[in-house]
C-alpha cells in the first residue's frame, strides 16, 4: 500500500548560492532525490537557506530522501507537509507569518496567511490576499523569476487598500514603499519587517 509523503527540507546556504544559480541547484537536488524515487516540487534559494520541497508516493522513499538531503549540509528544519498544522488564533498566526517573512521563508508565509484568509471576509480578506501575493512574488524571486515577481508585486499593491499603515504585525506602509521601489527600479531586493503593534 502506498502512502503519499511530502517534506520541506531547509539546508543552510553555506555555499552562498544566489538566485541566479536556481537551475543548477534544483537540478542537483532533483538528481539526488530521484535516486530514492522522490520527485522535487520546487527548490528555493534565500540568503540563509536552500529550501527543497519534494514528495514520494511511498513514505519510506520520502524518509530516504530526507536522509539524503540531510547529508548535503547543515539542516535548518525538516517539515512534514502532510502533518496537520495546529491551528492558532489570527493574531498569533500573522505574527508567525511575519517572523517567517524575516527568515525569507516566503512559501511558508503564504501557507500561514492563507489559513486565516480562507475564513476572512471583506476588506480584511483583501489585505490578507495582498500579503499572500507579496509572499508568493518573493517565492518566484527565490526561483530566479524576476519578471513574475514584479508582476505579482504589482497585483499585491493593487489589493493592499487597507486604510491603516499596519495590519496586525505587518507594516503595510513599509511593504508598499519596498514594492514601489522594486517596481520603479525593476530590481528585487529582500527586506525585514519590523513588527507593527496595532491590529
Amino acid at each position: 500500500m502506498s502512502t503519499y509523503a511530502r517534506y520541506l527540507v531547509r539546508l543552510e546556504n553555506s555555499s552562498h548560492a544566489a538566485v541566479g544559480q536556481y537551475g543548477v541547484v534544483r537540478a542537483h537536488y532533483k538528481d539526488i532525490l530521484g535516486r530514492y524515487g522522490c520527485t522535487i516540487n520546487s527548490a528555493r534559494i534565500s540568503s540563509f537557506a536552500v529550501e527543497v520541497d519534494f514528495f514520494s508516493k511511498e513514505a519510506k522513499s520520502a524518509e530516504e530522501g530526507v536522509k539524503a538531503l540531510s547529508s548535503e549540509g547543515k539542516v535548518l528544519s525538516i517539515t512534514d507537509l502532510m502533518a496537520d498544522d495546529i491551528p492558532a488564533g489570527k493574531q498569533e498566526t500573522l505574527e508567525q507569518a511575519r517572523l517567517l517573512f524575516n527568515q525569507e521563508r516566503f512559501w511558508e508565509v503564504h501557507e500561514k496567511v492563507e489559513g486565516v484568509w480562507r475564513v476572512a471576509a471583506g476588506e480584511e480578506k483583501a489585505v490578507q490576499q495582498s500579503i499572500i501575493l507579496y509572499a508568493s512574488a518573493l517565492v518566484h524571486y527565490q526561483k530566479n523569476e524576476t519578471e513574475t515577481t514584479l508582476r505579482m508585486l504589482r497585483r499585491a499593491l493593487g489589493k493592499m487598500k487597507w486604510a491603516e499603515d499596519s495590519y496586525y504585525s505587518f507594516d503595510l506602509a513599509m511593504m508598499r514603499r519596498e514594492a514601489e521601489s522594486m517596481l520603479a527600479s525593476g530590481r528585487v531586493h529582500i527586506f525585514r519587517l519590523i513588527s507593527s503593534a496595532h491590529p
